[in-house]
Parts: structure tokens; C-alpha cells; sequence
């Protein structure tokens, strides 16, 4: 589980969806939005995760998958910088991807949206 001050909250998801960078990978779709400027990182990251039905009917299955997106985010939070928002959405589940393949999803979509510090 993510630390409460690492999580987004319900009204934040819609200035997501509305101002945002979008960056597509092979299953996920990461939007990102800075609400602070670049050079100040005092406030934490924020993420938030997406599965629709449509996606993935069995509830089950997408609460295996956020559960894995929150491990995995886990590991990224001390290298994200601070000051930005995160949606991560489940755009396709083709291929059964399991924990390896979302990892480096989403460690290829952070390097995207520039928001690690140093390589990864």
C-alpha cells in the first residue's frame, strides 16, 4: 500500500485527465502533471491507478493488478521527483503480462515523462 501522502485523491483524478502529459506504453498509459515548478520538490509524489471493467472484468484480477502497480511504485518513490501527479491506467491486458513485464512498462514510461532522477 502506498503511504496516504503518496496517493491521489478522488477530486485530483479529473485535473488529471484534463491537464496532463500522456505517455503510452505496451500495457499502461501514464499521465503525469507537475503542480509545483521544476525546481522545487518539497511536496511528494502523488499516484493513482486505473483498471476500467472494460479492461479487465473480474474484480479479482484487477485488484491483483493494482496491487502489483502499488508494489511497484513503492519501489519508484525515491527515485520520482517530487511535486507531480501520476494516473497509471491498465490500457490492455493482451498477452498476460505479469508482475516483470509491468515493471519495466513503467519504469520505461517514468523515463519518459522524465521524472527520475539520474538512469534507471
Amino acid at each position: 500500500m502506498l503511504p496516504k501522502a503518496h496517493r491521489l485523491h478522488r477530486r485530483d483524478y479529473q485535473a488529471l485527465y484534463q491537464s496532463s502529459e500522456r505517455h503510452r506504453g505496451a500495457f499502461l498509459l501514464l499521465r503525469s502533471h507537475c503542480r509545483v515548478s521544476a525546481s522545487d520538490g518539497a511536496l511528494p509524489v502523488r499516484i493513482g491507478i486505473v483498471i476500467a471493467k472494460k479492461t479487465c472484468r473480474l474484480a479479482v484480477q484487477r485488484n491483483k493488478i493494482r496491487r502489483q502497480l502499488r508494489a511497484i511504485c513503492l519501489g519508484f518513490l525515491s527515485q520520482l521527483k517530487g511535486g507531480r501527479d501520476f494516473m497509471i491506467t491498465v490500457t490492455t491486458l493482451e498477452g498476460n503480462p505479469d508482475f516483470e513485464d509491468f515493471r519495466q512498462d513503467l519504469s520505461a514510461l517514468f523515463l519518459k515523462a522524465e521524472a527520475v532522477y539520474g538512469d534507471q
